[in-house]
């Protein structure tokens, strides 16, 4: 997949007049490669503190994704909650330039990983994200009565995953590992197992991050995945 967008941060010309000519470089050398010709590419200053707007930028970011470079010094503390809020979707990357060579190798670094797929997660956390997904989309929330609140097993696999990239099988072993956890629950009916989602404050939590958190059962059955798919499968859409 070609680079939709990268994201260029960088001091103001009065903090650093030195990168106007070597950041006009970088934009002349993208415009003669026809490998950024279908890149939209924004730059945005950080402000006399070295600063920006964190939650205006995360979801700037985010409406248009594709990676991010942070040129020269940033607040540190900006740029870790910056990373760690996109990072499931988004690579970042930040530099101390020392001229335009290094900014246009970073910007090629990106967009080379951008089209590899990158970043990428492990299979089963993918598979466990659109698990949850899925179910809170037929609003499979459990509860001891109402069997339509739960999903028959063999229904799990049908819908809501990337052909090709995944077996029956895989989908429900990850779904016990899900159940193990704590984010699933299960009911007997007819002698078949019912899948529904558990506690709400938790699966909550998993849909607006995008990640399991620090569940340390989860990480650990991720971690022995050697699989890994790319992360902008977590909005698969069918």
């Amino acid at each position: 997949m070609s680079l939709p967008h990268l994201h260029i941060f960088h001091p103001s010309e009065s903090v650093a007049g030195y990168l106007v000519p070597w950041l006009a470089e970088v934009e002349a050398l993208m415009l003669s490669d026809t490998n950024w010709d279908a890149c939209v590419r924004t730059r945005t200053q950080y402000n006399q503190q070295a600063g920006f707007d964190i939650g205006a930028e995360v979801g700037r970011v985010r409406r248009s994704p594709g990676p991010v470079v942070f040129i020269q010094k940033v607040r540190s503390d900006l740029l870790n909650t910056f990373r760690l809020r996109v990072q499931r979707e988004i690579s970042v990357y930040s530099i101390n330039a020392t001229c335009a060579l290094d900014i246009w190798r970073t910007c090629e670094q990106a967009r080379a990983a951008y089209e590899d797929g990158e970043p990428r997660i492990a299979l089963r956390e993918l598979i466990a994200y659109l698990i949850v997904v899925k179910l809170a989309k037929m609003d499979k929330w459990g509860g001891t009565s109402l069997n339509k609140s739960f999903l028959w097993a063999s229904d799990l696999p049908n819908g809501g995953f990337p052909k090709g990239l995944c077996s029956n099988r895989d989908i429900l072993q990850v779904a016990d590992a899900l159940l193990g956890a704590g984010v699933l629950t299960r009911k007997k009916s007819q002698h078949q197992t019912k899948y529904a989602l558990g506690d709400k404050k938790t699966v909550q939590k998993i849909l607006d991050s995008k990640t399991f958190g620090d569940n340390p059962i989860l990480q650990n059955y991720f971690g022995r995945d050697h699989t890994l798919v790319s992360a902008r499968l977590l909005g698969y859409n069918e």
